[in-house]
């Protein structure tokens, strides 16, 4: 791949947007791409989208006049950060705000993280609206649990909103029409080939040569089912019959269709075009009317071969005016061709500064605090610093567990949380554990990214909740206080994340563990031997995760095909949750 430090592709790619589209900025300190003329998009409701990279040019590719007004963007396939779309959301808000609009595509890291922000923002009086984008219509996938995935179709939500927001319209009437173009949205995707992820050699998907994966997402994760390959037509052919079935919902009214065709990345304009010409004449044969036809690169998974094909069932002109709509956006096909760009020089000018973006709650008291409890605080500092080491000595072991089922991230995502837990370790208040607890569950938030990042943060949140009461006291928490916090943070991972035991998630690690301490309490056995059991179960309990169908995460779309397979993120939460047990006994 043409890349320098694979840690630095996203920051690069940004500085290159910036040299070559003037109309687009950057917000100080955060991974997030905003309109060049903040003021005018202060006066008018704000579009806010984002995601994982690796898809471009979504999402920083449709940052412009008549599409989003910012675009957050988190590292490669992983959810941007609750702090950095808050901050997005700030940036993009007036005085007095006339609110904003979050587009997220349904997929679960999304969901958590633009889901806080939005709360975050709506505390300080910011009205937000979330647009949920599920255009995913492969009709042999089970969506019971997850809902459909959102998929190249959003692209079609961006144009369709911001030209509302450009034409004046409100927050409410906004949301509403991106809600009801969601309604008439569906996508299916195929996969001829998987992806390869910056600084990695081993695809996430492999696909075999004369087969293809069918109703698969934009992450690099298998599809939910393998066909053997077909020629071009017979692939159109198949698509289309699907997206124009009723057999997952029943079919919208409309008087003509606008598809949008989509390169996953890897596939040339050839192919492309010769999947374009069959659409059409596929189409007329069947006598039905199509208004817009879009061919191109639009919502990509990085390197993948293969293509989607979009379609929205059109019953109104309006839909089609704000389809036309004028737009300087970079990734609309649509868009007018000239663009100027910066001079390298000029790059510093393209940063809008963040120092307005900050909340005062979030502004935390460095101040040094001497009272707590000392010893036992150098004790937690030896924990989290053992759990550190061994999340950095896994990660590969993690990333290769989620890649069997996932999109190969969870290493990474765990990595990065783990060192700066490193970095802030002096920062951290140990003698204090309940401040401990919260300024972890700060850090994880802020640095781990995808869906684990929230799960993680709350964990430690309503554990920190738990034990604040208890700082008052004299005495440190007792084994009987960190069984009942510990409980406390399952709670707060199953109402972020909404599954349970046996939805082959972590929770199939920590409520074993909890249930272990909880039996070794009321037997009375010593510290010892209640960690001990209480590892166990953690690894018995994600071992057991090899025989679920999982029901939440990315998993989730491949029903029995994720059989056999032990889910990473239990894994890794048993191999952390040793870690610590060792580190609690070690001298």
């Amino acid at each position: 791949k043409i890349i320098n430090n694979p840690q630095d592709v996203v920051n690069e790619m940004i500085d290159g947007l910036l040299l070559t589209h003037s109309h687009l900025s950057r917000l100080e300190g955060f991974n997030v791409v905003i309109r060049s003329d903040i003021d005018k998009v202060k006066q008018q409701v704000a579009l806010i989208s984002g995601g994982g990279s690796g898809h471009e040019p979504a999402h920083a590719g449709y940052v412009a006049k008549g599409m989003l007004s910012a675009a957050v963007l988190g590292e490669v396939f992983s959810s941007p950060s609750p702090k950095s779309i808050v901050a997005a959301i700030r940036a993009v808000s007036g005085t007095p705000a006339k609110g904003v609009v979050l587009i997220v595509k349904n997929y679960t890291g999304d969901r958590l993280n633009f889901g806080i922000a939005a709360e975050i923002a709506r505390t300080e009086g910011i009205p937000v609206e979330i647009v949920l984008v599920a255009d995913d219509y492969a009709p042999i996938m089970d969506y019971s649990s997850l809902g459909r995935r959102g998929l190249a179709g959003t692209v079609l939500v961006h144009k369709i909103a911001g030209a509302a927001a450009e034409e004046g319209l409100s927050l409410q009437e906004v949301a509403s029409l991106a809600q009801q173009v969601t309604k008439r949205l569906r996508t299916v995707g195929v996969g001829l080939s998987g992806c390869t992820a910056p600084g990695s050699e081993k695809e996430l998907l492999k696909v075999p040569k004369q087969e293809m994966e069918l109703g698969l997402g934009i992450h690099g994760e298998a599809g939910a089912k393998r066909l053997p390959l077909l020629r071009a037509d017979e692939l159109v052919e198949l698509l289309l019959e699907l997206l124009l079935s009723s057999s997952v919902a029943p079919l919208p009214s409309f008087s003509s269709l606008v598809l949008l065709l989509n390169n996953l990345g890897g596939s040339t304009s050839m192919e492309i075009s010769i999947a374009a010409r069959r659409i059409v004449s596929y189409l007329d044969e069947k006598g039905l009317f199509i208004s817009r036809l879009y061919a191109g690169n639009f919502m990509t998974a990085l390197d993948m071969s293969g293509m989607s094909i979009s379609v929205l069932f059109v019953d109104s002109e309006e839909i089609l005016k704000k389809i036309d709509s004028v737009t300087e956006a970079s990734g609309w096909s649509a868009a007018a061709t000239s663009s100027s760009r910066r001079p390298p020089q000029l790059l510093a000018r393209a940063i809008i500064s963040s120092s307005q973006v900050h909340s005062k709650k979030e502004e935390e008291s460095n101040d040094e605090d001497e009272g707590g409890w000392k010893e036992e605080g150098e004790r937690m500092k030896r924990v989290v610093q053992r759990v550190v080491e061994v999340v950095e000595r896994e990660k590969d072991e993690f990333c290769r567990m989620d890649s069997e089922i996932g999109d190969g991230d969870l290493g990474s995502n765990l990595s990065k949380g783990a060192q700066a837990l490193q970095i802030s370790l002096s920062d951290i208040p140990f003698n204090r554990p309940a401040q401990t607890l919260n300024r972890i569950a700060n850090i994880l938030l802020d640095n781990i990214g995808g869906s684990s990042g929230p799960l993680y943060a709350s964990f430690f949140q309503r554990m920190s909740a738990h034990l604040s009461s208890d700082e008052s006291k004299k005495a440190f928490p007792g084994r009987e206080e960190w069984v009942s916090a510990f409980e406390e943070g399952i709670k707060g991972v199953q109402a972020v994340g909404g599954a349970s035991l046996g939805d082959c998630t972590m929770l199939d690690a920590l409520i074993p563990a909890l249930k272990s301490m909880q039996e070794s309490l009321l037997k009375g056995e010593d510290l010892s031997q209640m960690l001990k059991r209480a590892a166990k179960a953690a690894h018995e309990g994600a071992k057991s995760t090899a025989g679920l169908v999982p029901k939440y995460g990315r998993g989730a779309y491949l029903g029995e095909r994720a059989l056999n397979h032990v889910d990473g993120g239990s894994y890794a939460v048993a191999v952390q949750f040793e870690a610590l047990c060792l580190a609690l006994l070690s001298k």
